[in-house]
């Protein structure tokens, strides 16, 4: 698996395109808190998993403490977000309860 992958994977979470990231300078607000979102738990899972490799495929499987959904999934909402940071904490100090 690349980086791209999850590149593409990310932009569609931000529901930007390639293009649309070429063609503009800036970013509007709701879009940079997006992007700012899955980059920090892009930055979060590899300091805990400890390589980028290992944080790219665990971020794009199906983890069953979060409902069987993936990580990248539920980064769709703030929420998400969160129950994805309070895991990788939960992982970073062997609390899988």
């Amino acid at each position: 698996m690349c980086s791209s992958d999850l590149d593409d994977d990310a932009l569609s979470l931000v529901s930007m395109s390639r293009a649309t990231i070429a063609r503009r300078r800036t970013l509007k607000a709701d879009e940079a808190g997006r992007v700012f979102r899955i980059a920090s738990l892009l930055a979060l899972s590899e300091e805990v998993l400890g390589s980028h490799e290992k944080s790219i495929r665990w971020l794009k499987s199906p983890t069953f403490f979060l409902g069987n959904e993936t990580p990248l999934n539920l980064a769709k909402t703030e929420a998400g977000a969160d129950a994805v940071k309070n895991l990788l904490f939960r992982i970073e100090h062997s609390v899988y309860s």
